[in-house]
């Protein structure tokens, strides 16, 4: 018998996940920080933006690397999935909570997904801002075409005319060596440069975040901000990030564009 969770009880439940994940993180001194939604709700909200279900954090990609190494030895009762261990077609990893499962409807019948939070790495990308940005756009370009290559994506499309066209890209690159070939040249753009060479640094996996980077050596992860009654490590350059992410970041968008992943998590056996 399934128990499925309320939103105020998915919040509950995601952010003792974050409560685990800072917790591992200090212990292991490993830097982090809030991130996307995560951060403007921090900001604005001092907690959850009020109608969003999921968690962001991002890390400097030696800690990301480090992480995922530690976390899959010592965290007990949780896992860690990436693309390269799942079906997943994101080039971030997801921390989830065994003990609650939980699934957004892209991924249904392709991952049979628990509640999870977002890590995202941060990377070392090209020192001249224009050259990032066609970096940026390449890597863009490459995630899309790897999405329109699972078929669930295909499918989930509102659009008639665009799930034609993704429905014919499917059909005529639908192989093992397509996806490989976009995944190897994904992961060659976000490592080319080595983070602790790079002289800016950014977050090229997520889509969302692709305008904004800064000099390495101008960002700290020393400043700690309040999220649903406790405090969690930010970004020194948190104001900037959010200006150029969301633009007027403290003012709440519009109801009809008040979006979420639409996710539900039940407790199995309940």
């Amino acid at each position: 018998m399934r128990k499925y969770l309320s939103s105020d009880e998915i919040k509950y439940h995601l952010n003792e996940l974050l409560k685990v994940f800072a917790a591992f993180c200090e212990e292991h001194d490993l830097r982090y920080s809030l991130f996307g939604g995560t951060l403007l709700g921090a900001v604005r909200h001092q907690g959850f933006i009020p109608w969003d279900d999921d968690i962001d954090v991002l890390m400097p990609r030696p800690d990301y690397e480090k992480f995922l190494v530690l976390a899959d030895q010592l965290l007990k009762g949780f896992s860690v999935i990436t693309h390269e261990n799942s079906a997943l077609d994101v080039y971030f990893a997801k921390l989830q909570n065994l003990d609650i499962r939980s699934q957004e409807p892209v991924y249904v019948d392709v991952v049979d997904e628990y509640l999870w939070l977002d890590i995202f790495p941060l990377d070392g990308v090209p020192a001249k801002v224009t050259d990032y940005l066609k970096v940026a756009k390449r890597i863009r370009s490459l995630q899309r075409k790897r999405k329109w290559l699972a078929k669930n994506v295909v499918m989930s499309t509102k659009s008639v005319p665009k799930r034609l066209i993704k429905a014919a890209y499917f059909f005529f690159n639908d192989s093992d060596e397509k996806r490989a070939k976009f995944e190897t040249e994904i992961n060659k753009l976000l490592r080319a440069i080595p983070y602790d060479d790079a002289e800016r640094v950014a977050v090229p996996s997520s889509v969302e975040t692709l305008g904004w980077s800064i000099l390495r050596e101008e960002l700290d992860f020393d400043c700690y901000m309040l999220f649903e009654g406790e405090m969690y490590r930010v970004i020194s350059d948190w104001r900037n990030y959010l200006e150029v992410t969301y633009g007027d970041y403290m003012t709440p968008p519009s109801e009809k564009n008040r979006v979420n992943h639409g996710v539900s998590a039940w407790i199995d056996g309940q």
